[in-house]
């Protein structure tokens, strides 16, 4: 299913403390284990890329992530 230099980017919804969330929900647990399982590495850096001014909260809803093997590679091209 995943190649050693696979990315998955994407909004998936999926609050979790580990990308910036402020809490877990059943579907950012779900992500995680499949990112453990596969070792892949987070992206983010934790910026919150939704803000909701009715509940007055901050998330990282859009999030990226890499193989173990490339991440760092991925990282200094962004910097």
């Amino acid at each position: 299913m995943f190649t050693d230099s696979s990315f998955i980017l994407g909004n998936f919804n999926a609050k979790h403390p580990l990308w910036g969330g402020s809490v877990a929900n059943d579907r950012s647990n779900e992500l995680s284990n499949l990112l453990d399982d596969h070792a892949f590495c987070i992206l983010n850096d934790a910026t919150p890329t939704y803000c909701s001014h009715s509940y007055d909260s901050r998330d990282a809803l859009d999030v990226a992530f890499a193989q173990a093997q490339i991440s760092s590679q991925v990282v200094a091209g962004l910097c």
